[in-house]
């Protein structure tokens, strides 16, 4: 069973399977954008029928950059691409026009995130951790720092600077505990 089929490739045609690339290059290899070719699988010559090819679902090609979110942040979709999967096997990668849902994280867990381009939509997973403290500093000494045994702290003045996980920084005067130890 032999066909000739022409066809114009615009991007890289990529097997199903993924292990194969077609490439169009003439003897001399000079690049082509129509040649004639075969396509062998299991030693077995292959045609597929072109002509009623439709889009059959989406897929993610490559996850965002960024996959892990703190409570408050919002996606960040950079480095997202997604591929279209044809009705006989083939796939496209979609250039940016597909739409994808950027939700602010609300509360810590995992997220499915939406995308969608042409009426097919597809999913991949964020995960969200709860805001938390990464270090705390000394930012000012209490007015006091000598007591007599049995005196109780005195705080006035103590200052703490709180580092959190989402890069930011807050400086506290009290909701602390204070423990005296001797030294």
């Amino acid at each position: 069973f032999q066909t000739e089929i022409d066809f114009t490739v615009e991007g890289t045609l990529i097997a199903p399977d993924g292990n194969y690339v077609v490439t169009l290059s003439s003897e001399d290899g000079e690049e082509k954008d129509r040649a004639r070719v075969s396509i062998c699988y299991a030693d077995e010559q292959v045609f597929n029928d072109l002509s009623n090819e439709a889009p059959e679902s989406i897929m993610v090609f490559s996850k965002p950059d960024k996959s892990m979110y703190i409570v408050g942040e919002t996606l960040d979709p950079a480095g997202l691409s997604i591929c279209e999967v044809m009705n006989t096997g083939r796939t496209f990668k979609v250039d940016d026009t597909f739409e994808v849902e950027t939700p602010t994280f609300t509360e810590a867990g995992f997220y499915n995130v939406g995308v969608s381009y042409n009426g097919l939509e597809t999913s991949f997973v964020v995960s969200v951790v709860d805001i938390a403290i990464t270090d705390v500093e000394l930012e000012t000494e209490p007015d006091n720092i000598s007591y007599y045994v049995g005196q109780s702290p005195d705080t006035t003045g103590l200052s703490l600077k709180v580092y959190y996980n989402n890069n930011t920084t807050e400086i506290i005067t009290e909701g602390f505990t204070v423990t005296v130890k001797n030294v």
